[in-house]
C-alpha cells in the first residue's frame, strides 16, 4: 500500500529533480531490489537521493538455475539465455507493482539501470563477464530504456569489472 506522504512529496519533486531507477538482484540471485533514485544539479555538485525502494524474493528456480550455470553442472546451451529471460520477466513484474507507490514520477522517469549477477571466466590473461538479465526484453516489457553492462564496458576499459572498493586517502588523514 502506498503511504500517502510518499506521494505528496513526490509530487512536490517531481519537477526539479531528474529521476532514474536502479535494479539489482543479490549475487545468488535470491532477492531483486529496485530503489527510485533522484538527482538534482549537474557535474560534481550533483546531488543524489534514494527516495523509495522495495526487495522481493525471486522464484527459487532462477536461484537453482543461477547456481547449477556458476557451477557448470548440466548446462544446455540455452539454459544461460533462459535464466536472463526469466529474470527479466521478474524484474519487470517487480516494476509493475513498483509503479503504484512511485506514480506522480513514474513518466518521468530518465532510465533503469541494471546491475545483476553474471558469470565470471578468467583464462589465457583475460577477464570475461556475461550478464545475466535479458535487458532487451525489459525494456520491451516496461517501456523504460534499459542501461546495463556495467561490468562489460569496465572491463573493455581495463578496469575490474566490478565497483571500485573504497581507500582510505593518506594525504587527508
Amino acid at each position: 500500500m502506498v503511504e500517502m506522504h510518499v506521494l505528496n512529496r513526490l509530487r512536490a519533486l517531481a519537477e526539479h529533480r531528474r529521476w532514474f531507477l536502479g535494479l539489482a538482484p543479490t549475487a545468488r540471485c535470491g532477492w531483486l531490489t529496485v530503489a527510485l533514485v533522484a538527482v538534482e544539479g549537474g557535474g560534481l555538485s550533483s546531488r543524489v537521493e534514494s527516495v523509495a525502494h522495495r526487495r522481493v524474493r525471486l522464484p527459487t528456480e532462477l536461484a537453482q538455475a543461477y547456481r547449477r550455470l556458476r557451477a557448470g553442472r548440466r548446462n544446455r546451451p540455452g539454459d544461460t539465455a533462459l535464466l536472463a529471460a526469466r529474470l527479466a520477466e521478474s524484474s519487470a513484474a517487480l516494476l509493475d507493482d513498483f509503479a503504484a507507490e512511485v506514480a506522480p514520477v513514474w513518466q518521468r522517469l530518465s532510465a533503469v539501470a541494471l546491475h545483476g549477477p553474471g558469470l565470471w571466466r578468467r583464462a589465457d590473461g583475460l577477464i570475461g563477464y556475461s550478464g545475466l538479465c535479458d535487458a532487451a526484453r525489459l525494456a520491451d516489457q516496461t517501456g523504460l530504456n534499459v542501461i546495463d553492462g556495467f561490468p562489460d564496458r569496465d572491463l573493455a576499459q581495463d578496469g575490474r569489472g566490478r565497483p571500485l572498493l573504497p581507500v582510505k586517502d593518506e594525504q587527508q588523514v
